[in-house]
């Protein structure tokens, strides 16, 4: 993936087990043509791995399992490279922000009106599920301008999915209306806590 050289605790892990759906690939390629525009879409396209770019060039099969970082964790570090000086955390929290953003048109298209931040988190979370695996999490709670998100399997995290998945949970949040949002993460597998913890909370 070029000459950007990406740390973290799982690099020395294989990390061929985890798998990432289509549906959390889609996303990419249109992020970077919004915020970047198509010759900025072709110039990380020139970047990335062979691999992946067989991926990018073409429509992104959703029902498909892909290799998490050949597919989506390098190339996101390519993104950070090119587009955010080299801050993976940068990118990964855009990413995850604006795949909010894209999620909740289409949850608006269901809902007459705008779902509550803690139904969005406990419906919404669900779809790491769908996106991730092997993944299992939990919410512990759910109550009014609280909620926590627990990770309890996942073999090799990476940053990129924890940022993206704060990101995710910090718009997503403010989409559905909240305000004052903070989101910690107290425990971490990347600091070899034995879970991925996401605390947020708001006001309303």
């Amino acid at each position: 993936m070029g000459d950007f050289l990406y740390n973290n605790a799982m690099t020395e892990k294989d990390s061929s087990k985890m798998m990432v759906s289509g549906k959390a690939l889609v996303i990419i390629p249109k992020f970077v043509k919004k915020k970047f525009g198509k010759e900025s879409f072709e110039n990380w396209l020139a970047k990335i791995t062979p691999e992946a770019r067989e991926v990018y060039m073409h429509k992104i099969d959703e029902d498909k399992w892909y290799p998490l970082r050949t597919i989506m964790v390098e190339p996101t570090a390519n993104i950070a490279q090119l587009f955010f000086e080299w801050d993976l955390d940068a990118a990964a929290l855009a990413l995850g922000a604006y795949s909010a953003e894209y999620k909740f048109k289409g949850l608006m298209k269901v809902f007459v009106k705008i779902p509550s931040p803690n139904f969005f988190l406990g419906k919404g979370a669900e779809y790491l599920n769908d996106y991730y695996k092997p993944c299992n999490l939990e919410i512990p709670e759910n109550t009014s301008g609280r909620t926590v998100i627990r990770i309890t399997n996942f073999p090799e995290m990476e940053q990129t999915v924890e940022s993206r998945i704060k990101g995710w949970i910090q718009r997503g949040v403010e989409l559905n209306g909240a305000k004052e949002i903070k989101v910690d993460i107290p425990r971490s597998m990347l600091r070899f806590d034995p879970v991925s913890e996401f605390v947020v909370t708001w006001k309303t």
